[in-house]
């Protein structure tokens, strides 16, 4: 089992760091799987609920903090909105934080999974780099990922189910495995991501997460027609 610290947006840092340069790809979508997974975190963790109305909006249920600051952040931050906010929203914003990355990787190298170390792009910018340092934690979520995608397995926790989703859609799973082998099971994660045993909570985090993602989308191709 993976170490129960590590959370779900560690979990999504991990597999978007190259474990050698200890750099992320320019253009990865982890950003947004890392907003999807503190709002997963939250709702799994009994802090958030999506109110039933016909606009549905998160909201804060149990503001006892989780003990991670990350998460706790969040929590206080939605709780003090002045106007209730979508999923999707959230996603974003809590997604969008420049500081985001330094942020979980500090945790990261406090416990020894990750190092930190000082590099240059192009040899001459100055950048931190956090190449992997204890690769177990890592290795475990793969395996999740692993059994999760790669049998038929259908006892799946729900943080898993969210783990899959997250990083499907973020474009995050070739990074761990060979696209052929995913090309394969293109319904197995239809599947998974869809599936009534997800349960309530965890699809509500995986569409507010597709969501934001439709949102990014549309963004650039609005830009670009527009100027």
């Amino acid at each position: 089992m993976t170490d129960p610290a590590l959370r779900l947006p560690e979990e999504i840092l991990l597999l978007a760091l190259d474990d050698a340069k200890g750099t992320i790809e320019f253009g990865s979508l982890w950003q947004h799987a890392a907003g999807g997974a503190i709002v997963a975190e939250l709702l799994l963790g009994g802090r958030l609920r999506t109110s039933d109305h016909k606009r549905p909006r998160l909201e804060v249920v149990d503001a006892t903090p989780l003990g991670d600051p990350v998460l706790d952040d969040a929590l206080r931050e939605i709780g003090a909105a002045r106007k209730p906010k979508a999923g999707a929203d959230w996603v974003s914003k809590l997604g969008g934080r420049r500081d985001l990355k330094e942020r979980l990787t500090a945790g990261l190298v406090v416990r020894g999974v990750l190092a930190e170390r000082e590099g240059k792009v192009l040899g001459v910018f100055p950048r931190t780099q956090y190449p992997a340092r204890d690769g177990r934690p890592e290795t475990e979520v793969v395996a999740r990922l692993e059994r999760a995608i790669f049998t038929e397995t259908r006892e799946l926790a729900p943080r898993t189910v969210v783990l899959v989703a997250l990083a499907n859609a973020a474009g995050l799973l070739p990074n761990v495995f060979a696209k052929r082998r995913l090309k394969d099971r293109k319904e197995r994660l239809q599947r998974i991501t869809t599936s009534d045993a997800a349960g309530a909570m965890t699809r509500e985090a995986i569409e507010a997460m597709q969501a934001a993602l439709a949102v990014a989308a549309i963004i650039p191709v609005f830009f670009v027609t527009t100027t």
